[in-house]
């Protein structure tokens, strides 16, 4: 409960910042939830993601401790180019404990170029969540003949 107060407040200071703003016709468009989305985004303790790009690869990393099960990590790529990560993961308290509400974390990445779905690969070791993928090689175009059915 105290997550959503701080979301809400975090909101309403932002909308009131873009209704100050310069562009505020276009700042009013977005609603009360957007704004809470937004907020949550920008106060989010949820781990980072790095993206690193190879010639022929790309690797997403970051650190995403106490995952507890290979269930709770789940990853899609949507046209060879989005990253759809979820994770449910647990924070540590400063006794080291973890905490028995477990945190979500939801990502969208864009990655810097297409790449092969079969080689998508993800590993989870000692905290760390990696996820790479063989970068296309310009060659998955499609083409067909035409048929003639007279």
């Amino acid at each position: 409960m105290d997550d959503l107060k701080k979301i809400l407040s975090q909101a309403t200071l932002l909308q009131k910042q873009l209704l100050n703003s310069s562009e505020r016709n276009q700042m009013r468009k977005f609603t009360l939830r957007q704004l809470a989305e937004i907020a949550e985004t920008l106060m989010d303790s949820s781990p980072n993601m790095e993206i690193h790009s190879y010639k022929d690869e790309v690797i997403v990393s970051g650190v995403v401790p106490n995952i507890l099960n290979p269930q709770d990590i789940s990853v899609e790529l949507d046209n060879g180019i989005i990253l759809r990560i979820e994770c449910i993961w647990h924070k540590s308290d400063e006794t080291g404990n973890l905490e028995s509400k477990p945190c979500e974390f939801k990502k969208k990445i864009e990655l810097p170029y297409s790449v092969i779905p079969e080689t998508l690969s993800v590993t989870y070791q000692k905290g760390i969540l990696s996820i790479s993928a063989k970068r296309t090689d310009g060659t998955n175009t499609w083409a067909a003949k035409a048929q003639f059915l007279d």
